[in-house]
């Protein structure tokens, strides 16, 4: 049995963002002809066998009690450099930092570094931009 605390760390894990099937990795090459379809979560996603990963990281966590951690992939679901995409819908955004070729824009570094957790799967690795 799932305890209330666990219980509720795993639907917080969980709903970072929607969570997609290898099959759908397909679509998002055609992401790039509109912008504006997956700019609702800044074109994140996270690969249903990372999700499932951080799940049982997270399960696992020590100390127990409740945290909020942003699950995500490294990547975008763009074929469009980070960059670009920041310049065409929020020109008006300053860049700090470094940005790396297809970086995502939501920060998933806590989940990184408390659960010791990262994506291992990219839409990237099954189909060509």
């Amino acid at each position: 049995m799932v305890g209330h605390n666990t219980a509720t760390r795993v639907r917080k894990v969980t709903s970072a963002t929607g969570v997609s099937e290898v099959w759908w990795h397909q679509e998002y090459p055609d992401f790039a002809d509109d912008l504006d379809r997956r700019i609702w979560d800044l074109w994140a996603y996270i690969d249903a066998r990372d999700a499932a990963s951080a799940v049982e990281k997270a399960l696992h966590y020590e100390p127990r009690g409740f945290e909020t951690l942003l699950i995500a992939a490294d990547d975008t679901t763009q074929p469009t450099p980070t960059a670009e995409l920041l310049g065409s819908k929020f020109p008006h955004v300053q860049v700090r930092g470094e940005l790396t070729e297809f970086q995502a824009l939501p920060d998933n570094s806590a989940a990184k570094a408390k659960l010791g957790w990262s994506p291992q799967h990219s839409w990237r690795d099954h189909v060509s931009p």
